[in-house]
């Protein structure tokens, strides 16, 4: 044991002493009143429980400031600062928090987590990791700001509010987004709505999907839905007004309930307040407009945009014209689309049309659901109805001709009268003139054709097209292989279906009602008198396969039930199975799914084994096995594979079972004989 030894230095003029603990005899450090040196034992400072210790603050005051002790019970060392413990913490601080140390900052959360924690009354709302500020626990939401979502009751509601105030009063409404002052100040229970603006959709309580930019932008919306705004003081007085889009400075301004508006530029639409389904696009576009009518005495839910577009229009409705010149002449035709320099340029009373593209329909006078979209489109459409025409001067010579359709330039260019064409592809049917009922498909298919009810396709003017056709005489000719979804053909006719793991074809008969036949036939000869063919017979409802040599058919050699799949080889349904064959039957490997149980039932506890001299009575009275058929009954019914290899396998189990007990009964009595022995 090693000696501790205590020097203890006096000075000569006073009390004044240091004192020196250690194992090798030196003297106490200068300075110091107690040096104690050891590098193989520690120093125990005071231990007591907490409720020592708190029993000691009681004594202690601001004279015994710097008194340590450890708490056994918190495992903490502490000291006293002169009015309290004080918990004594070493390294890295992992945690900043209250005196009861339900908020607090932390970054001890896991194993080296890398984020700081933000608590507050015990639930952690937010988190910096990685350069960004998370937020939990607030339903997703995100607020930041006085009073930001104040009243928001943290169940899922997923929304943004930046700013003071911003979503003051949402509890449960969600998926909104309010940025600025008092944005959405007022929502509760609205969803979907965006707010970006110092009191934008400040007076919103329940709305739905709106989409406010700017500075009180749609202040006053009270229930009005699905608005979209964006400017100053847009649609500042709106209150139930829904479906509307608006956007510059004070558009809309005086807006109260108008609906499914669109103002587009500084005071568009300013004026307005009840009027709905208005379009105007300008600077102080429509901007008296109060009543539901224009400036310009248009009628209503009219669309003009741009020089003298529907400049005569008297009582015309539901026009919408875009283009210098568009709809100039419209006086009452209504439902029209003219979108072009002088589309639909003469109209007057035609209605449901739609022209798209330089002076497309531009004769168009009484005409009506015509749709041309490219320059000069329909042209010359006088009085021509239910006409379609897509591509540069497409259809542009016709005039009366009604229910035609032209796709492709110049497709159908010279038809005046005719009726019912269908021309796809450039200058397809280009000569048509008055014909009528055709259908040409193809670059220049039906060039020069002007017979009626004739079908072309093709890719050049030839006159022998790929595939032709006369409707009257129900006639078509294929002058190449043909391909059905595909591009290669593997023979005359190759049907391919490349969206679909059941391609089908249909082969039908004439009657109405069943019991014809419909057959393929596989000849070896041009003139099939040799070969093999499928027939479906209607009447027995079977899939049957027959060859025929010369004039004689021979079959069927194999026959398929149409409803329950049966199948008969070489003979007639065998009734009860599914394949019937007559003749023997070789294959490398024959799998059975048995629907019965497997016999591992026979390992059960609860399995009853026949004792073997039961066993041996019952063969001696029946001749076989418990549960395997006498052979009278194979002889007659045959043999059922599965069900003889689970008797079998039944049995087998039951054999191993009686080996294992006369197993036990062979040791017991050698057990018994080597005892007797000893």
């Amino acid at each position: 044991m090693r000696t501790v030894i205590l020097i203890i230095l006096l000075s000569a003029t006073g009390l004044y002493a240091q004192i020196g603990i250690n194992y090798d005899g030196s003297f106490p450090t200068s300075h110091s009143i107690l040096d104690i040196k050891s590098d193989t034992t520690g120093l125990l400072i005071p231990r007591m429980t907490t409720i020592q210790r708190n029993t000691l603050a009681t004594k202690l005051d601001a004279a015994h400031k710097g008194m340590v002790v450890f708490d056994k019970t918190a495992n903490m060392l502490f000291f006293w600062d002169g009015t309290e413990f004080i918990y004594m913490r070493s390294g890295v601080l992992s945690e900043i928090a209250d005196a009861d140390n339900d908020t607090y900052i932390s970054v001890d959360e896991g194993t080296d987590p890398d984020y700081i924690n933000f608590n507050t009354l015990g639930t952690n709302f937010w988190r910096m990791e990685n350069g960004r500020l998370e937020f939990l626990n607030t339903g997703g939401s995100v607020f930041i700001g006085e009073n930001a979502g104040y009243s928001d009751d943290f169940s899922n509601n997923d929304n943004v509010f930046i700013g003071k105030d911003a979503g003051k009063l949402s509890n449960q409404g969600s998926m909104n987004v309010g940025l600025g002052l008092s944005s959405l100040y007022s929502n509760q229970t609205g969803s979907y709505n965006v707010a970006l603006g110092a009191y934008s959709l400040q007076a919103a309580a329940n709305t739905v999907g709106n989409n406010a930019m700017g500075g009180f932008a749609m202040f006053s919306n009270t229930s009005g839905n699905n608005n979209t705004v964006a400017g100053h003081l847009v649609m500042f007085n709106n209150t139930t007004g829904s479906n509307n889009t608006a956007m510059g400075t004070q558009a809309m301004l005086s807006n109260t309930s108008g609906y499914s508006n669109v103002a587009i530029g500084a005071g568009a639409l300013y004026k307005n307040t009840t009027r709905s389904h208005l379009v105007a696009i300008g600077d102080s576009a429509l901007f008296n407009n109060g009543l539901g009518v224009s400036a310009n005495g248009h009628a209503l839910e009219n669309t003009a945009v741009g020089t003298k577009t529907l400049m005569m229009n008297t009582t015309g409705s539901y026009n919408t014209g875009t283009g210098g010149q568009s709809l100039y002449s419209n006086t009452t035709g209504y439902s029209n689309s003219a979108h072009g320099y002088q589309a639909l340029y003469a109209n007057t009373t035609g209605l449901d049309n739609s022209a798209i593209g330089f002076q497309s329909l531009y004769a168009n006078n009484t005409g009506q659901k015509n749709t041309a979209s490219g320059t000069r489109a329909l042209y010359g459409n006088d009085v021509g109805a239910e006409n379609t025409a897509v591509g540069y001067h497409a259809l542009m010579g016709n005039v009366s001709g009604n229910n035609n359709t032209a796709l492709g330039v110049q497709a159908g260019s010279n038809a005046s009268a005719g009726n019912n064409n269908v021309v796809l592809g450039y200058k397809a049917g280009y000569n048509i003139n008055a014909a009528s009922g055709n259908v040409f498909i193809g670059h220049k298919a039906g060039f020069y054709e002007s017979l009626d009810n004739r079908l072309y396709i093709h890719n050049s003017d030839t006159i022998k097209p790929l595939i032709y056709g006369n409707f009257d005489s129900k006639l078509m000719a294929v002058n190449a292989n043909m391909a059905i979804g595909t591009h290669t053909a593997l023979g005359k006719l190759h049907i391919h279906d490349p969206e679909n793991r059941n391609a089908t074809v249909y082969i039908t008969p004439q009657a109405t009602a069943s019991g014809d036949t419909s057959t393929v036939f596989f000849a070896e000869d041009h003139d099939a008198t040799f070969g093999m063919y499928w027939m479906y017979d209607g009447n027995g409802n079977h899939m049957e396969l027959w060859g025929r040599n010369g004039n004689f058919n021979y079959g069927p050699h194999l026959q398929v039930k149409r409803d329950n799949g049966d199948v008969a080889i070489g003979t007639d349904f065998a009734s009860g199975y599914k394949l019937s064959v007559a003749g023997k039957v070789m294959c490398e490997e024959l799998r059975v799914n048995l629907k019965a149980d497997w016999p591992d039932y026979v390992f059960s506890d609860e399995y009853q084994l026949m004792p073997l001299n039961q066993l041996e009575k019952y063969i001696s009275i029946n001749g076989h096995l418990p549960n395997i058929p006498p052979a009278s009954n194979i002889e007659h019914s045959g043999l059922e594979v599965g069900e003889t290899q689970r008797l079998m396998m039944e049995k087998i189990e039951e054999l191993t079972l009686y080996i294992i007990e006369q197993q036990k009964q062979i040791e017991m009595l050698s057990g018994l004989i080597k005892n007797a022995k000893e």
